[in-house]
């Protein structure tokens, strides 16, 4: 689980612009959209694939219950104007190995 918290000096919409393109083109899917203030994004599920395995090779409905009860790679972005001037607060939350990696991907970009 991370989070991120920056402030930017670009416009909120460009930011949106930026975020939702790198959120679309990692294969997460978008689940909510508040244009130009928020996106909720959702991946695959967090699971071990040799564990799926042996318990498919052992007991089948055990692996079925563990991989539906795995959680979900998620990641939700809130972009807000600064309340003095130009610019932006972007705060970024994740949970999951995969919406980490774009966390880092974004806290890169918008620095």
């Amino acid at each position: 689980m991370g989070s991120f918290t920056a402030e930017v000096k670009d416009s909120p919409e460009n930011i949106f612009a930026m975020i939702q393109r790198t959120i679309g083109a990692s294969g997460f899917e978008i689940k909510s959209v508040v244009p130009n203030t928020s996106i909720i994004a959702e991946g695959k599920r967090e699971y071990r694939l040799w564990l799926l395995i042996l318990l498919v090779l052992i007991m089948w409905p055990l692996a079925l219950v563990y991989f539906f009860t795995r959680p979900k790679n998620t990641i939700s972005v809130t972009i807000s104007p600064k309340r003095e001037g130009e610019g932006s607060v972007v705060t970024i939350s994740t949970s999951g190995k995969k919406a980490d990696e774009i966390l880092q991907m974004l806290s890169t970009s918008l620095r």
